[in-house]
């Protein structure tokens, strides 16, 4: 099982510590795969994570998790920084960036209302890729647009050096009174990309539009990408079809599929929201049949378990999380279909295995366990 959501290795913290009285030379030795995804609270690398990050007027300074010490040290190596004003690096690569060879690379945007002369108000939009340098901790624009607000919380791929991610039209609305509101559910969601080399950007257009007659959708549709599949873009799109809906928590999932060659978006074969995927592994409920379908390597299998609604694949063993039970994780290993419980970590995650041991997660927190720990936490009480 492949992972498509951990890619870089980096193999040298000492850049992100070197925020001293003097620059460090010594940089992270990085490699990639063809495909590296990451997402809010799903920032992983072969020995490392993201954690913390400002965004929305909230949150913490950036930091990289090494998961061989389980120490942080803050994303930045700005000589004499002290990492408490806005020239920090740490405070301005957002909730997740993303590190590759060359740099690292991250969404900034801003957008509002405008009075103008005339006494009117206009909604504007600036968005901008930029990098961070490994070598100088310098920031640049990779790529600027007005069309569209980068949805990168919610996941963004970079493929053959190009970042595809999706984007809102921010739903911006007039009233009566000349009022003009906005959010980034409702209105359009479209699917964009990014040339690294080059800095072209392209909107691919409106991922769906078959819900814009519905007034719900204007108060809950939104557009995700999932990961890469079967050498497949993965986005989800969900809307409530009713405001009886939306009050139910009731969603409408669609799942799209882009062809990186062909640089088309079709309607794919999955018929709800994964709740994992990798390159060569796709892992969904299937509400018809009320059983979980695992997918690897085009063999298909079916779990007769309750609904699950979050999941992870390692080391041949599905994690799930046990919504009607505080959120308990547990799991079954894929050989026999034997069931397992992970005592004391409820709504934790897996998201990889490093040397041997599980690293499970939840939200910034994270846990590094043996495979002999995973089954001691199995033991009854």
């Amino acid at each position: 099982m492949k992972k498509t959501v951990s890619i870089v290795s980096v193999l040298s913290l000492l850049f992100f510590a070197s925020c001293n009285n003097k620059s460090n030379n010594s940089l992270p030795v990085l490699s990639t795969e063809s495909n590296q995804y990451v997402a809010e609270h799903y920032n992983n690398y072969n020995d490392g994570r993201i954690i913390g990050g400002f965004y929305a007027g909230n949150g913490t300074l950036s930091e990289f998790l090494s998961y061989e010490t389980m120490e942080s040290t803050v994303l930045c190596s700005k000589p004499n920084c002290n990492h408490n004003n806005d020239e920090c690096v740490a405070k301005n690569i957002g909730a997740c960036p993303m590190i590759t060879q060359d740099g690292i690379y991250f969404f900034k945007s801003n957008y509002g209302v405008k009075e103008e002369k005339n006494g009117k108000r206009n909604f504007y939009m600036n968005s901008e890729l930029c990098k961070v340098s490994l070598e100088s901790s310098e920031i640049e624009t990779i790529s600027n647009f007005k069309d569209c607000v980068p949805a990168d919380t919610r996941g963004y791929v970079l493929h053959n050096n190009t970042i595809y991610f999706t984007a809102d039209d921010m739903c911006p609305t007039l009233d009566e009174y000349g009022v003009i509101s906005y959010s980034n559910i409702g209105g359009t969601h479209y699917l964009c990309s990014i040339e690294l080399d080059s800095g072209k950007y392209t909107n691919y257009g409106s991922i769906y539009d078959g819900d814009k007659k519905l007034e719900s959708a204007r108060a809950s549709s939104s557009a995700m990408i999932m990961g890469v599949y079967d050498e497949k873009l993965l986005v989800n799109y969900e809307f409530c079809k009713s405001y009886e809906d939306i009050s139910e928590g009731i969603f409408t999932e669609l799942m799209f599929e882009f062809d990186f060659d062909k640089k088309n978006l079709i309607e794919s074969d999955i018929p709800t929201k994964p709740v994992f995927v990798d390159s060569d592994t796709i892992v969904y409920y299937d509400d018809s049949i009320k059983k979980c379908i695992i997918i690897d390597k085009s063999d298909e299998r079916e779990l007769d378990i309750e609904k699950v609604t979050c999941a992870s694949v390692q080391n041949n063993k599905l994690f799930f999380r046990d919504d009607k039970n505080q959120f308990a994780l547990k799991w079954y290993d894929l050989s026999d279909l034997s069931e397992h419980n992970v005592k004391g970590m409820n709504c934790y995650m897996p998201v990889c295995m490093y040397n041997g041991s599980y690293i499970l997660i939840i939200g910034d927190k994270t846990v590094k366990l043996t495979e002999e720990e995973l089954l001691e936490l199995d033991k009854e009480e």
